[in-house]
């Protein structure tokens, strides 16, 4: 019974002693200054690093998840930062001819800051006159550029090479909240002889989420892009150029858009959070191409751009001439794995309303009705193409999106579309009016690499 006791004793004395030594310990490692109110600071120091792995390494490059970026009761990093741009001269082209053959730019971003992504401004010399555009399909001014994509430190692709105008659908229909970029002055005033545009080649989705840690200036990013041939450029539009000389003279001026470093503290001294709490959820661009039957011919497209979670879906048909045209007929059946999430009428939009055509009041266009309730408070009226004209939101020809985030500001959308890399997600469909031709798919995705705020979530 004595030796039980001991025993007791003995515990009961290590374990007080234990206790005491880390509440000294955290307390002389919290402040030199004395007082009861460090002990609590203390014991919180220790509950964060047994209980808040993420916030612990913040101070890493990773950001703390939940408190809208607060992390431990500071500042949030939202409203302690500021926008910050710069000139990213590597990579830039100067009065470049676009001629036979394409012309390369890009090179590596300017590290420092949190980045939101590369402006590509396009701007050019006047040519002589041009054959009239086709308004209502041409891809202008963005399909000046193609080969366009961003590469992670890694060499990995974040945005994955495709043609400008692609680029710009997904700025559009991913990020409305930004508003069409078609509709920014530069781009709204191009014309057959002056193409200009800002692309934004943007990997944040909003809010910080999405943002990259750009800070290390031994391991940077880069992009990529090609001025596109007389060719190319023209064909897609349905037009062509008199001759070679005639042929538009473009500079392309990227630039650096990021979240600037916070100061340590406010002028109350108050903390700020030093890292973006959207740091991480990454996001990844990729596109898949079909080609498509012959008319009135059943397709299955399945995809291939599964296991990350899918925020946006936007699919480009184009006929045997590289022309957009409606190349989907009613309906389009949508299934993921043995899940159907719907069979989706479409129809050429504008086609045979307030006419004595029949074609156009066969079908609904349900399409249509999804994205004009998604984005028409975004986008109250559309300019078709280097025309001044402009009519109420309606999809481009040859243009199908299905979005799948939340706009909180409207408490209107769908969560994000979580998938593995297992998951067969199937379009059927049947050809419409092609020849030739293709269906682009393009996917908006996003992925954790880390503990992610609840509040970016399904944006």
């Amino acid at each position: 019974m004595l030796d039980l006791q001991v025993s007791l004793h003995v515990f009961l004395s290590v374990l007080i002693l234990g206790t005491l030594w880390r509440v000294i310990q955290y307390h002389l490692m919290a402040s030199s200054n004395t007082g009861l109110q460090h002990v609590g600071k203390a014991m919180s120091t220790q509950y964060q690093e047994e209980h808040m792995p993420a916030a612990a390494a913040a101070g890493q490059g990773q950001a703390p998840a939940g408190g809208g970026g607060g992390g431990g009761g500071g500042n949030p990093f939202q409203l302690a930062t500021n926008l910050y741009c710069e000139k990213n001269n590597v990579g830039n082209l100067a009065s470049t001819t676009v001629t036979t053959s394409q012309t390369s730019g890009g090179g590596q971003i300017n590290a420092g800051q949190y980045l939101r992504g590369i402006r590509l401004i396009v701007r050019a010399q006047a040519s002589a006159s041009v054959t009239t555009q086709n308004a209502a399909t041409n891809d202008w001014p963005w399909n000046v550029l193609t080969q366009v994509d961003m590469v992670n430190v890694d060499g990995s692709e974040i945005l994955y090479v495709m043609g400008g105008y692609a680029h710009y659908l997904c700025q559009k229909y991913g990020r409305p909240w930004l508003g069409d970029p078609q509709e920014y002055p530069d781009a709204a005033n191009a014309t057959t002889a002056v193409p200009q545009c800002t692309l934004f080649l943007q990997p944040e989705i909003r809010w910080t989420a999405g943002v990259l840690a750009n800070t290390d200036t031994r391991s940077q990013y880069r992009f990529d892009y090609s001025i596109d041939t007389i060719a190319n450029i023209t064909g897609a539009n349905g037009s062509s150029y008199n001759t070679g000389s005639q042929a538009p003279i473009v500079t392309v001026q990227p630039y650096l858009d990021a979240w600037a470093q916070p100061d340590a503290e406010d002028l109350q001294g108050t903390p700020n959070m030093p890292v973006p709490p959207g740091l991480n959820l990454q996001y990844k661009r990729r596109h898949q191409i079909f080609t498509m039957n012959a008319n009135n011919s059943d397709n299955i497209l399945q995809s291939a751009l599964t296991g990350n979670a899918l925020r946006c879906q936007i699919f480009v048909t184009r006929n045997g001439g590289s022309v957009r045209s409606e190349g989907f007929t009613d309906p389009i059946q949508w299934s993921v794995d043995n899940r159907s999430l719907g069979k989706i009428s479409v129809n050429n939009p504008g086609s045979g309303a307030g006419t004595a055509a029949t074609g156009g009041q066969n079908n609904g266009d349900m399409v249509q009705n999804w994205m004009s309730e998604m984005y028409a408070g975004n986008f109250s009226s559309r300019i078709t193409g280097s025309t001044t004209s402009t009519n109420g939101f309606t999809r481009e020809t040859g243009v199908y999106v299905f979005p799948r985030f939340l706009n909180p500001g409207d408490l209107y959308g769908q969560g994000w579309l979580y998938t593995a890399n297992s998951t067969k997600e199937i379009f059927e469909v049947t050809t419409g009016a092609l020849t030739t031709g293709t269906a682009e798919l393009i996917s908006d995705e996003v992925y954790p690499v880390g503990p992610v705020d609840p509040q970016l979530t399904d944006i």
